[in-house]
This record gives C-alpha cells, structure tokens and sequence, in this order.
C-alpha cells in the first residue's frame, strides 16, 4: 500500500498487510474424507437392509414350504390311513349291530369304535384343512337359519344324552346366504363340537342368527369352562391346543380349518372367553341384499326339516330310502328273491381288502359286480347297466370323477 504527498507525488511509504484465504470445510481433505465414510456408510446400511428383507423373505418363503410340506406330508399319509382305518370300523360297527354279539364283547368293540371313529375324524379334519386351502368354493343360495337349523338338530340328542341346555335361535327371518354349504356345515360341526366339548353336563349352549348391517351375524355361546386369556390370541393357529394334556385335547386343526373357509367366503370370526363362564366365537357372513330387503315375506320352503335331502341344480330334493332288514328282499317287489333278480350294485374301489368287504356287506340284497379301478368300472357299467354305483375317487387309469363323467 502506497500514498502521495499534498502535491500529489507518491512518497516511499509502502506498507504490506497480508491477507489468508482459508479454505471452507467442504474444501478440504477431511470433508472428503467424511464424504466417502457416509457413502460407504449408507451402502453398508443399504446392504444390511436388503440382506434382511430378502432374508425374511426366504424364511417366509421356506416357513410356507416347510408347513405346505408337513400339510401334504400330514395329508399322503391320512389317505393312506383312511382306508385300512375304514377296514377297522365298518365290521366292529357291523358287528355292534348284530343282534347275536355278545354283551362283553359288544362293550369292547363299543370301545373300539368309539376310538376308530376319533381317529377317522381326526383324519378327515386334516384332509378337510387341504381342501379347505387349496380347493374352489362352490357358492350357492340357500336359507342359512333353516340350514342350521336342520345341522343343530343333529346335535339334540347328544344335547338329551348328556343334559346340556342347547337351543337354537333364528332372527335371520328368512335371509340367504350366497355360500358353500359343505364349508357352512363344517364351520358349524366344529364351533359346536368344540362347545360340547368343553361343556359340563347342566349347562347350556346358545346358537344364535341375525342379521346386522347387511351381514350374518351368527353367535355360538356355551357356559362351560372357558379359555386362558394367554391361549386366545392362538386358538386358531394350526395344531395349537388349549389343553394338550385333558381328557378335552384336540388336533388343533378344527378352528384353523374354520377361520381359513371363512375367510374364504370373506367373513370374519371373533372369539370371547372367560375362565370359569364360557366362551362365545362370532362369525360374520355376508347376507344376500335382495333377500335381507325381502326377508320378512320370503318363502322358506318345505322338506328341509328333521329329513335328510341333496341339493340338485339349486333345487332342495327329499331322501327316502327304506330298505327292509330281511337280507335278500330286492327294492322292487315285483321281483323275485333269486341272484339275477336283484338290483344289480356295481363297487369300484382300488383297495381288494376294502372292495371284498362291501361286496360281503351287499351281497344279501344286491347282486353285486367289483372292479379294481375306473376303467373297469365304465366298461361293466356298460355292461351290466347296475341302478348303483359305488366308487372311489383316488384311482388307477380313470378316477371315480372321470367315471361318473364318462
């Protein structure tokens, strides 16, 4: 820096101030090196988080392959089970029946029966499950309250045999339900078996149906002993049981069979249980909207009361089958009591031991012609022109549907 005199000529008074320009943060080596740390930083976290995503979704993955496996694993062997099973119970029930057993014995083949029929249904449940998983519903129209009403009869003298207070209350007037009705009937069986179950002799079981904003609104109430509020939140997790160690215990396949064909039909279930006071398991169901605006002048129709009835093309047709006890009465009684004269039953089953016993069973009143598989079966069909067949699904060359279907 220099300056002039009052004349205006510069003098010799130079003087220096220096001035250092530091360089910002971001300017410099270290921020550099943060800049990179952080990079590094977010890919190892970047890489973390997609490592544990695709990590539990492997788990995930492998969980539902694991459990698709023990299902199927569960389901090859309960068909394979069924049928020697059936082999057990069908000649102790025959035998149960006839009027020649023994007293003693009839008390221990009881006993056998009541456990083969434990088993079976136990076998049933979980081949139930598999459809219930991976099989279509089949929705149709029906009048839910008299449907249940026919299923809750079933229960009334098992209600009478062991003193239970059971009833059932229809407040549906009438509405349909656009549903399957083998799912409805098993959701039905298993809320109320698990009822009785746990239900002492003296108390009382509620079956309830209404119809609340456009939905079913169906209430299964028992007094009988309740649940612990730590196994609610798992009660219809597959294989889970309450009491695994009662007289009660379960396969813990019922209610998670229930809770999977309700969803199925887009309702919900909710459950309620207080120790000691009972529980109460809620199923919502969507009710049909025409039927609801017109329930209260709705035909209900008849034949569906305490008889046994198909359902055909969407029409309700009842069941009488009368077959006299005396062997070798034909069901037409034109005909005479020689072999050639009597209804002809054609048995399709794959399984000799299973085949040879129903031939034995029908034998007395039908003129009875086997085959070991469907193929057989279509071509003395053909044949014979038998008024009964009776066939086996699961089957060599053609199943029992492609037989019906030929």
């Amino acid at each position: 820096m220099r300056s002039t005199n009052a004349d205006g000529t510069w003098v010799d008074n130079e003087r220096q101030l220096v001035i250092v320009m530091l360089p910002s943060f971001w300017q410099t080596g270290w921020s550099r090196v943060l800049v990179i740390l952080l990079l590094l930083g977010v890919i190892a976290v970047g890489t973390y988080i997609l490592h544990t995503i695709f990590r539990l979704k492997n788990e995930v993955r492998m969980e539902a392959r694991l459990a698709e496996m023990k299902l199927g694993f569960f389901t090859d062997i309960s068909h394979e089970i069924r049928t020697p099973l059936t082999l057990i119970t069908a000649p102790v029930d025959h035998l149960l029946h006839d009027g020649q057993t023994p007293e003693p014995i009839r008390r221990q083949l009881d006993f056998v029966s009541r456990n083969t029929a434990r088993m079976l249904r136990m076998i049933n449940q979980i081949l139930d499950l598999r459809r219930a998983q991976n099989g279509p519903i089949r929705l149709e129209r029906f009048v839910l309250g008299e449907f249940l009403r026919v299923l809750c009869r079933t229960f009334d003298p098992h209600a009478e045999q062991r003193q239970i207070d059971f009833a059932f209350e229809d407040h549906s007037a009438g509405a349909r339900v656009s549903a399957d009705r083998d799912a409805v009937e098993k959701i039905m069986y298993n809320l109320l078996s698990n009822a009785f179950k746990y239900t002492a002799p003296g108390q009382s079981i509620r079956v309830r149906l209404s119809v609340e904003a456009g939905r079913f609104r169906l209430e299964v109430r028992d007094s009988g002993k309740g649940i612990e509020p730590e196994h609610i939140p798992h009660i219809f997790d597959r294989f889970y049981t309450a009491d695994p160690t009662g007289a009660s215990a379960s396969s813990g396949i019922g209610l998670s069979m229930v809770q999977e064909l309700i969803r199925k039909h887009g309702g919900e279930i909710r459950m309620k249980s207080t120790p000691g006071q009972g529980s109460v398991f809620t199923v919502w169901l969507k009710a049909d909207p025409v039927s609801v605006a017109e329930a209260s002048g709705i035909d209900t129709g008849t034949g569906i009361g305490g008889e046994k009835f198909y359902e055909i093309n969407g029409k309700v047709i009842p069941v009488e089958v009368c077959l006299d006890d005396a062997p070798g009465k034909p069901l037409n009684g034109d005909r005479s009591d020689s072999p050639s004269a009597l209804p002809g039953v054609l048995v399709v089953e794959d399984d000799s031991e299973l085949r040879a016993f129903l031939e034995s069973i029908l034998a007395p009143r039908f003129q009875v012609f086997t085959a070991e598989n469907g193929r057989q079966g279509l071509d003395l069909a053909t044949e014979r022109m038998p008024e009964l067949i009776v066939s086996d699904v699961m089957m060599p060359e053609l199943d029992g549907i492609g037989l019906l279907q030929a």
